[in-house]
């Protein structure tokens, strides 16, 4: 697969206004590389009620790297406090993946707060606007309708915030791969496409044929996961053996409930430690983990990174 990776260029002579361009083409024997210049993205802002519409590929925001290939496009954008966007939408469908700061979202009478660690899936034509609250960060996944059978397509527009473990896992390994793209990116980029997508649909099915009192625990987990309640307590709420509850959880949600509740835990810790300076020993407590190791461990077991050097990462610092 040929891609084209695109990197915003820091330390640019004074005066110069692209960034560099960088065409990744492979064969079996060698792979090649070849530069041109790009026009560097512009922020918009908010005029009147009229709607954009964005070409493959285009994106809001200061684009900072952007990988390509015909049928997918990778973009990592940077947003400023403050920024507002009109009502726009995208020709091609897309995930957004929210790796730092506060977003609020509208789209007709429903407004939504994305954090970092948020999940958002958009079908092509999908009218919204933005308003960033903190100084962000977003990655852009977005793929060609063709990619996926048309069935498909269908359930994935029925869906909108994503908070599946599995779904964010794949999510950040993409973003992982955005930052080392060699010549055979085009192929993981594909292949951990296909497979967020084949886990968004998989499990949007299983939590579509959820029983309401099993939807009713999992919202309760969402709002309450640094102090949930026992398993014993939430079968005798929902009138269900506790073994029950905990089989019905892990088949419609493709996770057991402690692994819910530690994938919110540690949704909370990169954004906390995204937007604040608190140690990790008093985030650890915080968040209900037993102590800054536990915290450590399952947040390098889902993010591939330690805490503090996502935070590094967010932050930019690139000190050891």
């Amino acid at each position: 697969m040929v891609g084209v990776f695109e990197e915003d260029r820091r330390n640019r002579p004074e005066g110069e206004t692209t960034s560099t361009q960088a065409i990744w083409s492979g064969n079996k024997n060698r792979s090649s590389i070849r530069f041109r210049p790009k026009p560097t993205s512009v922020n918009w802002r908010p005029m009147g009620a009229e709607v954009v519409t964005l070409e493959k590929k285009r994106f809001m925001g200061s684009s900072q790297k952007n990988w390509s290939s015909d049928a997918l496009c990778v973009d990592l954008s940077a947003y400023s406090t403050g920024t507002a966007f009109p009502k726009h939408g995208h020709v091609d469908p897309f995930f957004c993946f929210v790796l730092k700061g506060a977003c609020e979202e509208v789209a007709g009478s429903r407004h939504e707060y994305l954090g970092t660690g948020s999940l958002v899936y958009h079908p092509a034509g999908f009218e919204h606007s933005n308003c960033w609250h903190e100084d962000g960060m977003c990655m852009h996944i977005e793929f060609a309708s063709d990619l996926v059978e048309s069935a498909n397509i269908r359930r994935l527009s029925e869906l909108h915030t994503l908070s599946r473990p599995v779904a964010c896992s794949i999510a950040s390994s993409i973003y992982g791969e955005l930052n080392r793209v060699d010549s055979v990116s085009g192929i993981a980029f594909e292949g951990l496409t296909l497979s967020l997508l084949a886990a968004t649909i998989r499990e949007s099915n299983s939590e579509t044929n959820a029983p309401r009192w099993l939807l009713r625990i999992k919202d309760r987990l969402s709002e309450d996961f640094i102090e949930p309640l026992s398993l014993r307590s939430m079968a005798a709420e929902a009138g269900v053996h506790p073994t029950y509850l905990a089989t019905s959880f892990h088949r419609h949600f493709g996770t057991t409930i402690g692994g819910y509740v530690r994938a919110k835990r540690v949704e909370r810790a990169k954004d906390l430690l995204a937007n604040s300076e608190a140690p990790l020993v008093e985030l650890a407590m915080q968040l209900g983990f037993a102590d800054q190791s536990h915290l450590g461990r399952l947040f390098k077991l889902q993010t591939g990174m330690t805490p503090l050097q996502y935070r590094r990462h967010v932050k930019g610092i690139t000190k050891p």
